[in-house]
């Protein structure tokens, strides 16, 4: 059940019009491309995936852990070394107070932000090599969580041995554990057989409980937080509106909240991913 796949990038220069969220200078080679979910089935997608994030906080509650630690100020230019030579970011309207922004503050439970799996030096998205080195330098760093960070929210992490393998993914690949449930109306399929290494798909406390009921665990890389004026949907799958409800359901799911970020909070997050303009082309308009 594990379909993510890395996917390499190419340095490049990037000029546009209009535009005031941060802008990484990479593109994508191989351009992702959202799937269409089923009138009704976005809704309800989310709301499942958060209840699932929430639940599993409940059953499989951390241990420790620290809070994010993040650099007081985002320059307008940030250039960071790369595998490849260098990679850089730009605001256009300047650099930003993290302080002052929410897009860099705890807003959940666990210690995250959205700073969390999104950085400059990764093209405000996550690297494997990255995590490692957040791994060797801090096991509690709060990207280290259970309900997502590792293969399973019910993976032991009672020994570095132990979260190693809990966190395999992301220092392989980088990618992060999405729980989604199947859709509770108009199903057009089945899960008859599914080879699942990781054990979560196949217990019914985390994963699947039939054929057509329960929560499917795929696992993909954080989309970046820039650009995003190119973005034709929103998530991989294309089940959130728009930013104001991705900042939401990403707080209540990913940092496991125990309530929505503030309507200020929400234009903070947005403005700093862009939505600044009634006629920007980020998808930022509420509906």
């Amino acid at each position: 059940m594990d379909t993510s796949t890395a996917r390499a990038g190419l340095m490049l220069s990037l000029a546009f019009a209009g535009w005031a969220g941060p802008a990484a200078l990479v593109a994508v080679a191989d351009l992702a491309v959202a799937q269409d979910l089923q009138p009704g089935g976005s809704a309800a997608a989310r709301a499942g995936a958060i209840a699932h994030a929430q639940k599993m906080r409940r059953l499989f509650p951390d241990i420790g852990g620290d809070t994010q630690a993040t650099p007081p100020v985002i320059p307008q230019l940030e250039i960071d070394p790369d595998s490849t030579g260098a990679i850089a970011t730009f605001q256009p309207l300047g650099s930003t107070i993290t302080a002052e922004n929410a897009f860099f503050k705890d807003l959940g439970t666990n210690g995250r932000t959205c700073f969390t799996c999104h950085r400059p030096q990764d093209g405000w998205s996550l690297s494997a090599k990255h995590a490692q080195d957040r791994f060797s330098a801090n096991s509690n760093d709060p990207l280290f969580r259970l309900v997502d960070g590792a293969t399973c929210p019910s993976d032991d992490v009672s020994t570095p041995q132990a979260q190693r393998e809990a966190y395999s993914l992301l220092f392989a690949r980088g990618l992060i554990r999405i729980g989604l449930p199947m859709p509770p109306d108009g199903l057009e399929f089945q899960i008859t057989d599914v080879n699942d290494p990781h054990g979560c798909n196949t217990n019914p406390t985390t994963g699947l409980t039939g054929a057509t009921t329960g929560t499917v665990s795929v696992y993909r890389r954080p989309l970046p937080a820039a650009n995003l004026g190119f973005l034709s949907a929103i998530m991989w799958d294309g089940r959130e509106p728009n930013l104001f409800s991705q900042a939401m359901d990403a707080t209540l799911g990913h940092a496991q909240g125990a309530a929505a970020p503030s309507p200020q909070q929400q234009q903070q997050i947005v403005t700093f991913e862009g939505c600044t303009q009634a006629n920007s082309p980020v998808p930022c308009a509420k509906s």
